[in-house]
């Protein structure tokens, strides 16, 4: 996966109550499965689909077995939080030629939308209103490739942050590098600088306070001593809180950002 972002910069100014965008771009692409102009209607534009629960998807990807993340399906509409228009283009299913044959590929099937923030805040009360995405020129075509791009446009007064703290932050959410796996970054404002690999992820901690919670509620200590507790945790305020407790204040903390009334994206 790819991601190229004007780095350590304000995409758009503010004076007053005005928003001036500079017409920068957020550009993040993978080369993964893709979706067909068919799948981004039955499943993209679906805003809070149960994916696990349907025995047609299922919670692993189909190429490579990897377990789906996400939970509520609201997680394509985050980007309105700093922009007013996505840019989807994705390619994929079967390759298939230029009359629809499965012989003599010409390449996947296409399909290249944008989704406008204004136009879905802006829907009225009636429950079958959709939100109607604006079809690009490449819907419907083919690619020679399959994969996703999404294009953020139309900013909001937000900084993107430098380099080096998007690198981290990125290797904080997905920066398990494997051998078919890693993220690669660039400033899409300078002039032809590579694309840097993102690391993983390193917490910086103080010597000698770094304690390993095992499977069974074993305790490693920093001085490699093995001690049996009842279960992983800490104590405060008097009471014991286990890590599982841990594990659902970090994971509603994620949930918790994303909150509102949602729509179904259909065309």
């Amino acid at each position: 996966m790819t991601v190229e972002a004007p780095t350590g910069r304000f995409p758009a100014t503010r004076a007053g109550c005005a928003v001036s965008d500079k017409a920068f771009e957020i550009r993040v692409a993978d080369n993964g499965i893709g979706m067909t102009p068919q799948q981004v209607r039955d499943f993209f534009l679906v805003v809070g689909a149960e994916r696990r629960n349907d025995r047609n998807r299922g919670d692993m990807s189909p190429r490579l077995r990897r377990k789906v993340v996400g939970r509520r399906g609201v997680g394509k509409l985050a980007p309105f939080g700093i922009c007013k228009a996505i840019e989807v283009i994705s390619a994929g299913g079967a390759p298939v030629s230029e009359n629809g044959a499965a012989s003599g590929p010409a390449g996947y099937l296409a399909s290249h939308i944008t989704l406008h923030c204004d136009g879905i805040v802006e829907l009225g009360d009636e429950p079958d209103e959709r939100c109607r995405p604006t079809l690009g020129d490449r819907d419907d075509s083919h690619s020679p490739a399959s994969g996703t791009r999404i294009i953020l446009k139309d900013f909001n007064c937000r900084k993107v942050p430098r380099i080096d703290v998007l690198g981290r932050r990125l290797a904080q959410r997905l920066g398990i590098r494997s051998d078919d796996w890693n993220v690669r970054i660039r400033d899409n404002t300078r002039c032809g600088p590579p694309l840097e690999t993102v690391g993983e992820f390193h917490i910086d901690a103080m010597p000698d306070t770094r304690l390993a919670f095992l499977p069974g509620g074993s305790v490693l200590g920093p001085d490699g001593s093995l001690e049996d507790g009842p279960a992983s945790g800490f104590e405060h305020d008097g009471r014991f809180h286990p890590r599982r407790w841990l594990d659902g204040l970090l994971e509603g903390s994620v949930q918790g950002s994303t909150h509102g009334r949602c729509r179904n994206l259909l065309p």
